[in-house]
């Protein structure tokens, strides 16, 4: 590569920071502008720890790509147990249903416990069911976000119904919410929804050692502050 393209190289690099500036989000697939040795040297701490900036973009809120992710599991940033590159996408990983559920009953207190088989088993409308991802998940750098996926989404299943913020330090088979519209079978082990992860961008943080940390299987309402409503 001569000088003259390293010097347009540059202003392209350059002139891509200023887009993402102006939209706020920095260009994480750049490999020019961002690479492991980037995301190794951001910690999230007081102001004085993370005076890093970025090469390119400088901006401390991002989601990680497909390929971050899969650095961050390999440095032990990121834990998802089991991992399979396939599971990546550009901006996310698709997690998997486990193999049990429980069914909910008024006030939310669950009223049977089903373990899933390959023959599957019907979820119907009105009720809700709880049932944990397959994959242990979780990270002490990152906050991390349970997402749908947009082909269940399309069979009629509400996934994480309310809750799909894990925090910094949650490491858990997750419990999802669910709920359908109309009669749908689910399988164990279906990609039923996606993950992803960000930086956090504060002076100060703790890490979650809430009431549902480090769960196995789904669990129901452990806050007894709520009121529970029967019928």
């Amino acid at each position: 590569m001569g000088l003259g393209d390293l010097a347009l190289s540059a202003r392209l690099c350059h002139l891509k920071a200023l887009v993402a500036r102006r939209l706020r989000f920095p260009p994480l697939d750049d490999p020019d502008c961002f690479s492991d040795n980037h995301f190794a040297s951001r910690r999230v701490g007081p102001p004085h720890q993370n005076s890093h900036s970025s090469t390119c973009a400088g901006h401390n809120k991002m989601i990680l790509t497909g390929p971050a992710i899969k650095s961050a599991v390999r440095r032990g940033d990121v834990a998802i147990e089991p991992f399979d590159e396939r599971d990546i996408n550009p901006n996310s990983y698709n997690y998997h249903l486990g193999d049990s559920l429980l069914v909910l009953g008024p006030g939310g207190s669950p009223i049977r416990k089903v373990t899933l088989t390959q023959e599957g088993y019907v979820l119907n409308p009105r009720k809700v069911y709880l049932a944990a991802t397959l994959e242990r998940i979780g990270s002490e750098r990152y906050v991390t976000l349970l997402l749908g996926r947009s082909s269940v989404g399309r069979l009629g299943i509400f996934l994480n119904v309310t809750a799909d913020l894990g925090h910094i330090g949650s490491n858990s088979h997750w419990t999802l919410e669910l709920m359908v519209v109309q009669p749908v079978r689910i399988y164990p082990r279906m990609r039923i929804g996606q993950i992803s992860f960000w930086f956090a961008d504060g002076s100060s943080f703790r890490h979650y050692a809430g009431r549902y940390h480090c769960d196995t299987r789904p669990v129901p309402n452990r806050d007894r502050n709520i009121t529970r409503v029967t019928r």
